[in-house]
């Protein structure tokens, strides 16, 4: 445990640290209350190889005491009913979930705002550590979703990723769009990091969905949905040749059915850029790249 003394001075330190980093008062006690208010600081923090590592650390620090501060709180109400104790314990880990989900979802965001290298491993890192301590938090952040161009970095540099091979099959399962379409991104990113069993089983869940889903979802859904998972199938085909003509097969009735779309709305002018043609593009590109024969 840290002595009184060095805990006061490191205190004091990392509170003298904050203030010069930020043009708003940010207090000890304000930023144990409220952690994700560090993320105000000057945003040049986020691309500087130096000065980022020591983020991290001040981070960590008061992640951590505010953590201490929400469970000691929660101790010192134990004087309640019994009925409301067991509520205000669920109310306290999910503020604690909730800050550390957002403190994920925040280092992704820099990843995809700053391009420094360094910065990004930085922010990996630091996921995995906090991913590794609570594998719940795992399946908490890709349930909320983040952006689809983050995945790879996510799955190649977050070692702790293939903890998501064991849930990612549920979001598939949910009704919203956006959250298949990030499934199916995440499944063959995943599928590609890790040769595993469990890979290629999600894998083939992928090909059941949506075969599924392009009889019950109307037209418009269906090429929406497909419109952005085009290029994660065409590298599921490439990864897994025993499967690659079922995803074909599939592939060329959806570029039919965008052809249909295309021919029945014929009498409105139609850009060679239109969605429906961007489409069966895509999916001509991608089975020449394959080496799939239309």
């Amino acid at each position: 445990l840290l002595s009184a003394p060095f805990a006061l001075s490191a205190n004091f330190a990392f509170q003298a640290t904050v203030r010069v980093w930020s043009s708003r008062e940010l207090n000890h006690e304000l930023l144990i209350e409220q952690p994700l208010l560090l993320f105000r600081c000057d945003e040049r923090l986020f691309e500087n190889d130096i000065l980022f590592p020591c983020f991290l650390r001040v981070l960590r620090f008061y992640m951590s005491a505010s953590r201490v501060f929400l469970l000691q709180k929660l101790k010192m109400s134990q004087s309640v009913r019994e009925d409301q104790r067991g509520e205000r314990e669920e109310l306290t880990q999910s503020l604690i979930g909730t800050q550390d989900s957002a403190v994920v979802q925040i280092l992704l965001e820099i990843c995809g705002r700053f391009k420094n290298v360094f910065v990004h491993r930085l922010c990996c890192g630091h996921i995995h550590q906090m991913f590794i301590a609570d594998p719940i938090l795992t399946k908490l952040v890709h349930f909320q979703c983040y952006s689809l161009n983050l995945i790879p970095l996510a799955v190649r540099e977050i070692p702790s990723m293939h903890i998501c091979l064991e849930f990612v099959h549920e979001i598939l399962a949910l009704a919203d769009i956006s959250k298949r379409v990030f499934a199916i991104v995440l499944i063959a990113e995943l599928a590609q990091q890790y040769k595993i069993e469990s890979s290629f089983v999600r894998v083939e869940l992928v090909l059941d969905v949506l075969t599924t889903l392009s009889r019950a979802l109307s037209t418009d859904e269906n090429l929406v949905l497909l419109a952005k998972t085009v290029p994660s199938l065409g590298r599921l085909m490439c990864l897994f040749p025993e499967i690659a003509a079922d995803i074909a097969h599939f592939l060329i009735r959806i570029s039919a059915v965008a052809g249909a779309r295309l021919a029945t709305s014929a009498t409105v002018l139609k850009t060679g850029t239109c969605f429906e043609r961007r489409l069966m593009a895509d999916v001509r590109n991608i089975l020449f790249k394959c080496s799939i024969s239309v």
